[in-house]
């Protein structure tokens, strides 16, 4: 087994959607859950724009 190519690792990466207002995170989750990607493939998030959440630390093992 040789080591893991870029296309390999973008399989386990899950993007995360970040808006400051709910109303717009609730419109964002409701349609990844309706294309079945919310939560397994994509997470969408109330924050700031400015800021964002889980930044430090996400990306490990290299």
């Amino acid at each position: 087994m040789g080591r893991e190519g870029p296309e390999d690792c973008a399989a386990d990466l899950i993007p995360r959607l970040q808006h400051p207002r709910t109303a717009n995170a609730a419109i964002f989750t409701r349609a990844l859950d309706r294309e079945g990607l919310y939560g397994t493939r994509v997470v969408a998030e109330v924050g700031p724009l400015n800021r964002l959440s889980y930044a430090d630390n996400v990306v490990t093992g290299f």
